[in-house]
């Protein structure tokens, strides 16, 4: 991965291993991000979210760059509705 990303002038960073463990809350994570990238915006696209298409990505930089929406926002997250079960096991999971 990080090879690829190199070969694409992808800045990268190999996180310290608390940044990557279970052990850090996720608004610390996200802090993080915050100080090591050099710019304002940021797409953050976690390989746990595999089901984001580029036309998902395209509209949601669409909806982010409309005036309308950055007078009364700052940031986008994606979620799904799930109408089904999560098995674990072959237990079900209660969310």
């Amino acid at each position: 991965m990080l090879n690829i990303a190199t070969n694409y002038n992808v800045l990268i960073d190999k996180r310290e291993y608390y940044y990557a463990s279970s052990e850090c809350p996720t608004c610390e994570y996200f802090g993080y991000l915050a100080k090591i990238c050099p710019s304002y915006n940021m797409i953050y696209c976690p390989v746990t979210s595999p089901f984001i298409s580029s036309e998902d990505y395209d509209n949601i930089i669409q909806l982010y760059n409309h005036k309308d929406f950055n007078n009364n926002y700052d940031s986008i997250t994606t979620t799904e509705e799930l109408n089904e079960f999560i098995y674990v096991e072959k237990e079900t999971i209660i969310i």
